[in-house]
Order: C-alpha cells, then structure tokens, then sequence
C-alpha cells in the first residue's frame, strides 16, 4: 500500500474491495489486523521473460515478495 500512497494511486475510501475480492477466489487471499495478502495464480507462456523483466526487478526493489511452494 506504501507504493501506491506514494505515487498518488491509493484508494482512501476502499470502493474497490468488492471488485477486487469478486476477482480472485477466497484462497487467493490472506487477511490480518492490517494488510491483505493476495496470491495471484498467474499460467504465463512466457514465464522467464515476465519474470527477468518484471518479477525480479520488484523483488530486488522490496516492492514484492517472493513466496517458495
């Protein structure tokens, strides 16, 4: 949520929870005291690609988490 409160892209009254939870199903999230965790099950063709040029650069920057199976 620090990212996007940074950039100006936060969503201060949460209108778009509905949307969101409707998106995904129940296990994709994990809910505590303060934050939601969302899992985001992802079948890419190009998965080495997609993550060399976008995964790995957000790990490298704390932006996202990377979580073994």
């Amino acid at each position: 949520m620090r990212v996007f409160k940074d950039l100006d892209m936060a969503e201060y009254l949460a209108s778009g929870m509905p949307w969101i939870l409707k998106a995904y199903p129940r296990e994709a999230y994990t809910f505590s005291t303060h934050f939601i965790r969302t899992t985001f099950p992802i079948d890419l063709k190009h998965w080495k690609t997609f993550q060399q040029n976008y995964l790995n650069p957000l790990i490298d920057a704390v932006f996202l988490e990377q979580k073994r199976q």
